[in-house]
């Protein structure tokens, strides 16, 4: 009887370590985008981390050339993420 509540015990610690472990990392996903980056609406691919369903981490976000008004072509943004935005280490060509 000892030893099966000992086996329970350790199982349901085990367990509960395994779940808050996976809570707190990142998936890598690819998924739709779409922010206001400082007054311009930008739509595009994401591919990287994230955290609680928004961008955080290492990404890449491609925007079409349809996306872009007046350019005529696409860009892409590659770095860090924070809360859903570029966190500023990062670049865009």
């Amino acid at each position: 009887m000892k030893k099966t509540v000992l086996l329970f015990l350790t199982l349901c610690l085990s367990l509960s370590l395994l779940f808050s472990a996976c809570a707190d990392t990142a998936a890598v996903v690819r998924m739709e985008y779409t922010a206001d980056w400082g007054g311009a609406e930008i739509a595009g691919l994401y591919t990287g981390e994230i955290s609680a369903g928004v961008p955080a981490g290492f990404g890449v976000l491609e925007v079409s050339p349809a996306e872009e008004s007046g350019t005529g072509a696409g860009w892409h943004y590659i770095g860090m993420w924070a809360d859903g935005f570029p966190s500023g280490e990062g670049v865009r060509y």
